[in-house]
């Protein structure tokens, strides 16, 4: 599985940071494509969390079922700690 950071705000034209106004509520913007193209919609994506101990306590990821390309949110740094509950990294 590869994995990348990808601008978010490229392919919404809204910040990824800032909730928007939906019906009924709030959302936060998501890719609608992943960097290979493959549209990210109902059935075709895998939407989850990864904890980190820098960027702001998580990273939103996106996992293109099509091609396994992961997109994060903020995107992952050299300075990102991704560490499973018994402290070891993984």
């Amino acid at each position: 599985m590869r994995s990348i950071a990808w601008s978010l705000g490229s392919t919404t034209g809204l910040d990824p940071d800032q909730l928007f106004a939906v019906r009924g509520g709030w959302a936060r913007p998501s890719p609608v494509a992943c960097p290979n193209g493959h549209p990210l919609g109902p059935g075709q994506v895998l939407v989850g969390t990864l904890a980190c101990l820098d960027a702001g306590g998580l990273h939103r990821l996106w996992t293109c079922r099509r091609c396994g390309t992961v997109v994060y949110w903020p995107p992952v740094t050299d300075g990102c700690d991704h560490r499973v509950f018994d402290e070891r990294r993984s």
